[in-house]
């Protein structure tokens, strides 16, 4: 996901095509979270990191699903018209037989692509590979830096995480497993722009998995740090920090209440402020079946220093039925410049039925909108069904039980809109309209109970929020879309 500084959201998503082989596509939203445009692209397997936007073009960089063998970028306008598609197929003689990839950036006007290769000899090796825009490769570093007890084990090594900072200084997170449950470690390294190593250093021995990945991230004094989640034997969660000299420099322990005994952190991000910006997904402490809770979706805000400021979790009523078991987590999480948060993922749309065993679930997009504090306001939320829950203090608000909406007329409008008022709006009544960038562009008042008239004419094309206010603080929403 990418977001512009005149907050524009670009977004990835995979699903599985026809013949169950994946599929991508790539789509902009407004900040009320509709899709204003969706361009899909097959045969191609996208991570969540494999998107950029540079120069008023969006690149994004997958598998073919086909064979793994060689992998495309595809060049699209910001408006979602496609400019080209580039293969780039590894150099021979490196004996690669299939490549998986996790993070796109763009370093010294090149794309940096990172993930993992396997050779003919069944080796897994971390890779980085740059190269030209035009598709042209420029170098390519297979990463097996590892001691010979550990290398033999490794049953997955792959470069998760890219990131340029402040000194154009190049710094990939590496992870690997062995096959066993030991000699689970993440690497660092920093590169400079001749692609020379300059620092490295391997985390000590932890409980990782996939999703836990290590990632990067420069605080405001300029010291880049690496957050790297891990959990214990049973399950409890914490997330250290640590300098590029393998220092700790904060921790976190969740606590084990009822919402928090497994998180799993998926993308972590800075914000302006200097605060630390995180989601995923997270269980509940029950080892039974069915779960309460199986996995949710999870936002938090962490202050530089490693104190949690908050962390809620978003769920459906239906995720939370006794006899069904449900899927929902974030994989990414952005800042947008007025200070709110946005973070998309998934959800599934069927369930589990612990009563008779079928597993039906199908997983759709799901995106959030909160303000700088996580919390979701109604006017960005169409699921009246939706749990907010404060991890912290154990509590739930049900989001949109209290929405009403409002009837408005012509919609599209051109020059005017009419908005319908019922018996029971408590005179006088006060509105506002907000644009997708959540600015205030009129404002006014109504003392009848007869239809309310506003002109539209003089503003821009696009959608809008229309929000009533009564005498006594009830809201009605509705939207609006100015042609």
């Amino acid at each position: 996901m990418h977001v512009s500084k005149d907050n524009r959201i670009f977004a990835v998503a995979v699903k599985f095509c026809d013949l169950n082989v994946e599929c991508s596509a790539v789509m902009e939203l407004d900040s009320a979270m509709n899709v204003l445009w969706y361009r899909p692209i097959p045969w191609l397997d996208v991570w969540d990191n494999c998107l950029e936007v540079h120069n008023d073009t969006i690149a994004i960089a997958g598998n073919n699903r086909d064979t793994n063998k060689n992998f495309w970028i595809y060049h699209l306008t910001t408006s979602g018209d496609s400019i080209d598609r580039i293969r780039i197929d590894p150099p021979t003689g490196k004996g690669i037989h299939n490549m998986y990839f996790r993070a796109l950036t763009v370093f010294n006007n090149k794309y940096i692509i990172t993930g993992q290769a396997s050779t003919m000899d069944e080796i897994i090796h971390g890779c980085i590979f740059s190269a030209y825009k035009t598709g042209k490769l420029d170098t390519l570093i297979m990463y097996r830096s590892l001691p010979d007890s550990i290398s033999k084990s490794v049953s997955f090594f792959t470069g998760c995480d890219a990131y340029v900072d402040s000194e154009d200084k190049l710094i990939i997170s590496f992870y690997f497993r062995g096959n066993a449950s030991i000699n689970k470690h993440a690497i660092v390294s920093k590169f400079d722009i001749d692609y020379n190593l300059i620092h490295q250093y391997r985390t000590r021995e932890h409980q990782l998995n996939p999703i836990l990945i290590p990632h990067i991230v420069e605080l405001p004094n300029k010291r880049t740090v690496v957050y790297l989640p891990k959990k214990d034997d049973e399950y409890k969660s914490s997330l250290q920090c640590f300098d590029l000299d393998n220092r700790i420099i904060s921790e976190y322990d969740w606590p084990q209440n009822t919402f928090s005994r497994e998180v799993s952190i998926s993308s972590l991000k800075r914000a302006k402020n200097g605060d630390i910006l995180m989601c995923g997904g997270l269980s509940d402490n029950q080892t039974s079946t069915p779960k309460k809770i199986y996995r949710i979706a999870y936002i938090a805000r962490m202050s530089p220093s490693g104190q949690m400021l908050w962390q809620h979790a978003y769920s459906t009523v239906d995720q939370i039925e006794p006899n069904y078991l449900s899927l929902s987590a974030l994989f990414e999480i952005q800042e947008l410049e007025n200070g709110d948060i946005v973070s998309v993922g998934q959800i599934s749309n069927k369930y589990i039925d612990f009563t008779t065993g079928k597993d039906t679930r199908l997983l759709d997009m799901f995106v959030i909108h909160t303000d700088a504090n996580g919390c979701i306001d109604p006017l960005y939320c169409d699921d009246v069904n939706l749990i907010e829950v404060d991890i912290i203090s154990d509590t739930k608000d049900y989001i949109g039980n209290q929405k009403q909406t409002l009837t408005i007329a012509p919609n599209p409008a051109s020059d005017y809109m009419s908005i319908s008022i019922s018996e029971d709006m408590m005179l006088p009544l006060h509105y506002e309209i907000i644009n997708i960038a959540g600015q205030r562009v009129e404002i006014g008042s109504h003392s009848i109970i007869d239809q309310m008239h506003i002109e539209t004419k003089n503003m821009q094309a696009g959608l809008y929020i229309v929000q009533l206010r009564d005498k006594e603080g009830r809201v009605w929403r509705g939207k609006l879309i100015k042609e």
